[in-house]
């Protein structure tokens, strides 16, 4: 009897440690998505802090890099929310191919809209910052071209569904708007290495006009302004001290004043092509979607949620992906 009972009390033992170990593990996973959605709240919170600081924003109709939203680490940076802290922050790549973080929002229209850039622009961005042949890139501006018009007409060097389906697997031609700058890895000639070289400068969201007060140098290229032109930009959107992202940049104020503002600093043939943009509809000075990245975390450092996410200025959030 005594081995016997020697014996249940083993098992008992044995079962309540089992139990108890398996009810520990349960309260750590509970604890733990306890804590990844307070992260998500704090993110979600985070985003209601940035559309803040646009509404504020006392200059909507001219968007610079002067604004309070473009980099401000004390406004944007580790910022307190109930337990936990956010953090708003966006990279932009140098021309030496450097990234660098800035904390706060990024305005879509400083990138090229696949939605609406024309085949010329397209084909000199691919070339250009592509570093494809000019063949090869009137190709694929061609095959953007046919993936997000609505016909089954293909152009001389592009592709519809005859391709697509053709690929293994296959799939259709989309024939409608580009919905992410991801997209574009189902077009035809896109790598993943052309791709990561594209997509810093590439949006889907806002106006479709480029921002002349933010665009960063590819884009500038591809719109078509020589080197000098685009110092000659570059220079007069730093302000006196040289240094664009700091409190003395200049911003043009209207769209329509861009080529009387810039032609002092610009030749005269960027000058011309400039008002030819005006004119077009392809330049601007507003911003009506704004990007970024944001990373919410709880007090214990248990919880953690980084999202990307884009806004409008009115308050819609466009896009909300993990990351």
């Amino acid at each position: 009897m005594l081995i016997v009972v020697v014996w249940v009390i083993s098992v008992l033992s044995i079962l309540a440690a089992a139990l108890g170990s398996r009810s520990a593990f349960a309260l750590q996973v509970a604890d733990r998505f306890d804590q990844q959605l307070q992260a998500s709240y704090v993110a979600l919170g985070g985003v209601q802090h940035a559309l803040m600081v646009l509404a504020r924003d006392p200059s909507p109709d001219s968007v610079g890099f002067g604004d309070e939203w473009t980099d401000n680490e004390s406004l944007f940076a580790r910022q307190p929310l109930g337990d936990g802290t956010f953090t708003i922050s966006y990279v932009t790549l140098e021309e030496g191919g450097t990234s660098m973080t800035h904390y706060g929002l990024a305005d879509e229209e400083r990138k090229l809209n696949l939605n609406t850039a024309s085949e010329a622009i397209l084909h000199a961005f691919i070339q250009d910052t592509g570093r494809v042949e000019a063949g090869p890139a009137l190709a694929i501006a061609q095959a953007i071209l046919d993936w997000r018009d609505e016909d089954q007409d293909p152009h001389p060097m592009g592709a519809e569904n005859f391709y697509y389906q053709g690929l293994s697997p296959g799939y259709k031609s989309k024939d409608g708007p580009f919905e992410s700058v991801e997209e574009l890895l189902l077009v035809k000639g896109v790598s993943p290495a052309l791709f990561a070289r594209l997509a810093p400068y590439l949006t889907v969201y806002g106006s479709g006009g480029v921002n002349i007060n933010t665009a960063a140098r590819p884009v500038l290229r591809a719109l078509g302004l020589s080197e000098t032109g685009i110092k000659g930009i570059v220079f007069y959107r730093a302000g006196e001290d040289n240094r664009e992202g700091t409190a003395d940049d200049r911003a043009i104020g209207a769209t329509a004043a861009i080529p009387s503002e810039l032609s002092r600093v610009v030749p005269n043939e960027d000058a011309n092509r400039l008002m030819q943009l005006v004119r077009g509809g392809l330049l601007t000075v507003r911003a009506e979607a704004f990007g970024f990245s944001i990373v919410g975390e709880t007090e214990s450092g248990k919880g953690r949620v980084s999202l990307a996410c884009v806004v409008s200025r009115d308050g819609d959030i466009k896009m909300w992906t993990e990351e």
